[in-house]
């Protein structure tokens, strides 16, 4: 008769950590993204490094790892979390002079309208100057 292994007694998403491969696989996927891919997909993958790269300090917390084999994980996750947030600041730093420059701009249409209609008013004096002259 074959033994299965007792249940897992962790976090039920320990499951999920098993599968060391797909877990690999999926790190090594997210880190070329991070690398290779621009925009939003690099946000992603970020995102999904961070949760894996917690639930493996956890796992580690759980059997009972010692702290020399959970750090390279805790490391990894406050860099991925300094990203994040610097990634955030400078997106919402993005938005606000993007923000700010659309505020600026009628401002600067209303000057250059000013300064059209001020040459239209020069020209149209200079036309009536040589209209009194003929």
């Amino acid at each position: 008769m074959i033994r299965r292994p007792p249940r897992s007694t962790l976090f039920p998403y320990t499951t999920l950590f098993r599968s060391r491969r797909a877990v690999g696989i999926s790190e090594a996927i997210c880190g070329l993204v991070l690398v290779l891919v621009p925009g939003c997909a690099k946000e992603v993958a970020n995102v999904v490094l961070l949760v894996l790269m917690v639930g493996a300090a956890y796992t580690h917390h759980a059997i009972g790892d010692r702290f020399e084999r959970m750090a390279p994980s805790i490391v990894f996750t406050f860099m991925l979390t300094c990203r994040l947030v610097v990634f955030v600041q400078v997106r919402r730093k993005a938005t606000k002079a993007t923000e700010a420059t659309a505020i600026a701009q009628p401002k600067e249409e209303t000057s250059v309208a000013a300064a059209s209609a001020q040459e239209q008013r020069h020209q149209h004096d200079a036309d009536d100057h040589r209209i009194k002259q003929d």
